[in-house]
Order: structure tokens, then sequence, then C-alpha cells
């Protein structure tokens, strides 16, 4: 979706879903939650923690964080976007999961050689030394719409 607002151009962009990716996550963290629920019950039943005990409170909490970032894959698959805000003076992107939002915002003066991604669905620019890519999904009119935006706010010095 490309919309033009009182902020600028903003570009949002659903993360590509592989339908068998995700029954695959769901499938694993299924399993994932009965082994968590299982070593949870027996670590929080005991009135006393030996030696053995330790070695589960180690795998528990490795086995929390795995999932934490297994389940943050699983929602990301599912209900994630890009999005891509080209302010006035600003170029901010954005991902959004779940109410969850994660940004990063550039200096449009600072932003150089705005382009077409090579894989030819996405768009990269150079940013202090680095390449940034605003990944997938794009196709050839929304790449130009947003080099064009890019090219009008920064008056033609990209």
């Amino acid at each position: 979706m490309i919309a033009e607002d009182a902020d600028g151009l903003r570009v949002s962009v659903k993360v590509e879903r592989k339908w068998w990716r995700n029954l695959f996550y769901l499938v694993c963290l299924f399993g994932w939650t009965i082994g968590e629920i299982a070593v949870a019950g027996v670590l929080f039943s005991k009135n006393v923690i030996t030696a053995d005990d330790l070695f589960f409170a180690v795998w528990f909490i490795g086995w929390t964080v795995g999932g934490y970032f297994l389940w943050g894959k699983w929602l990301w698959q599912m209900w994630g976007r890009r999005e891509l805000l080209v302010g006035a003076t600003t170029l901010t992107l954005q991902n959004t999961v779940v109410g969850q939002r994660r940004s990063r915002t550039f200096e449009l003066a600072r932003i150089k050689k705005v382009r077409a991604v090579t894989s030819g669905d996405g768009i990269a620019f150079d940013c202090d030394g680095r390449t940034i890519e605003f990944a997938g999904g794009l196709d050839q009119t929304a790449q130009q719409r947003i080099i064009a935006a890019v090219w009008h706010r920064k008056r033609g010095h990209i």
C-alpha cells in the first residue's frame, strides 16, 4: 500500500507469508510449549532443589529464551508489516508486528544512492557508509515512487 499524507510518502508492505514455514513453526511451538510446561512443573513443584534440578533450571532459562525468539519469528511471519515513511527531512523504516514497533530513522541529507535492489522487489540506500535495504514486496511502480519522493525531498542531491 502506498499513500501520500501530511507526514509524507508512506509505504506499507506485508511480510511474505510462506504457509508451509508457518505450519512448521506452529508444530515446533507446540512441542516447545509442552516441554516448557513439563519442566516448569517439575521445577516449581519441589520444595528442595537438588544438583540435578540445577541442570533443569539452566535448561529452562535457555529453553524460555529460545521460545521467545521462536514465538517472535512465528508472529512476524503471520502478522508482520514493514513500513517506510519519506518525510520532509527524514526517512523512517519501521517493522510492526502485533502492535509492537521497531523503527530506524535516517536524515535525508545523509542518504546517498537510493536505488532498486538488484533482486527487483525492494529498495536500498547508503547512509553513513552502510547499505540499508527495505526488502521485498515492492513492484517497480512503488520503487520508482519511493526513489522519486526521496529525490524530490533532497532536491536532487542524491
